[in-house]
């Protein structure tokens, strides 16, 4: 009996990205018949069963030092992120990342701009197989217009995201406080950096009567969250895909996002959202939201007519089996 064994984290754990794709890429397999097992990675602990398959998620690689034994054979790595990504350091590949990630059969990765990161520093793109995440979320049956806005931001409370950033921004603009805006995900991840944002947010009378930080939410949580909000922001500054950002558009919502990474490509510029190259463009497209109620809803409009083409779960399974299943 073939076996695809995922070292992961727990996929109930939180409903980071990571997390939920490893969790719907699993019921897909397992919807098409694979036999599928899972535990966290322990570097100490050698694999190498002839009949298995593994996968290992990539927050693991910073625990790999003697890959030659800690990397079983047959195993796949699944890049979710890469440390040399955020802060960008062609150093940090060329010296920690490339070394080790030569010891993989293979990889999976989420988007055309991690398989051109891979290629363009010399990995064989025929070992690499491009499976994006398919939505997450199902899309209300008919969105309410409003003129004001309803902003949501998701992820962890991590530098990478940038929420400090952007609250920054807030609070030192003149923004009338007439919008809402929710930031959900872990505040455990950087405690010293969630800490900040929540001190700006109680600091500052304008924004504590406007944006609800909020921590982890259950997946239930999460739709609902969506369901309310009539605008997604991202001031994530890298995204290796942004699987929020995909949901977003999926639901119809019109989108704003930094060009981090693969962030920005769910966006068609000035149709469902805007694509911004620095934190105060961001921050001016948010003001001409709150401050424009005609422009605003016309955003909204054409964003609720957005037709996305995304791939399903069933096709990242069936694509997994027909590459890597020898």
């Amino acid at each position: 009996m073939r076996l695809i064994h995922f070292l992961i984290p727990d996929p109930s754990a939180f409903p980071s990205g990571g997390n939920v794709y490893n969790a719907r890429l699993m019921q897909a397999l397992i919807a098409r018949g694979e036999h599928i097992s899972h535990n966290t990675f322990r570097p100490e602990i050698m694999l190498a069963s002839p009949d298995t398959l593994y996968i290992l998620d990539s927050i693991y690689f910073g625990k790999i030092d003697e890959p030659e034994r800690q990397i079983p054979s047959r195993c796949i790595g699944l890049i979710h992120h890469l440390n040399s990504l955020y802060p960008l350091s062609e150093e940090y590949f060329q010296q920690k990342e490339k070394s080790f990630l030569s010891h993989f059969s293979g990889f999976i990765v989420t988007s055309s701009f991690t398989f051109h990161y891979l290629t363009d520093r010399g990995f064989d793109p025929s070992r690499i197989s491009l499976i994006e995440p398919a939505p997450n979320i199902q899309p209300a049956i008919q969105r309410t217009r409003s003129r004001d806005v309803r902003a949501l931001m998701l992820g962890s409370c991590i530098p990478r995201k940038g929420q400090l950033n952007f609250l920054n921004a807030l609070a030192q603009s003149d923004l009338p406080p007439t919008y809402s805006m929710t930031i959900a995900g872990s505040l455990t991840a950087d405690m010293e950096y969630a800490k900040r944002c929540k001190e700006i947010i109680e600091h500052n009378s304008s924004l504590k009567s406007c944006v609800q930080l909020l921590g982890e939410q259950e997946a239930s949580a999460i739709q609902h969250l969506y369901d309310q909000s009539n605008l997604y922001v991202s001031s994530s500054e890298m995204e290796t895909f942004g699987m929020a950002i995909q949901d977003a558009v999926v639901c119809g919502m019109p989108v704003m996002a930094l060009e981090g990474g693969y962030a920005a490509e769910h966006i068609s510029h000035g149709v469902n959202g805007y694509k911004c190259s620095t934190l105060e463009q961001l921050v001016a497209e948010f003001r001409r939201c709150v401050t424009d109620s005609n422009h605003f809803l016309s955003l909204q409009e054409r964003a609720a007519s957005f037709l996305p083409s995304y791939h399903m779960w069933d096709d990242a399974a069936k694509k997994v089996i027909e590459v890597f299943m020898f």
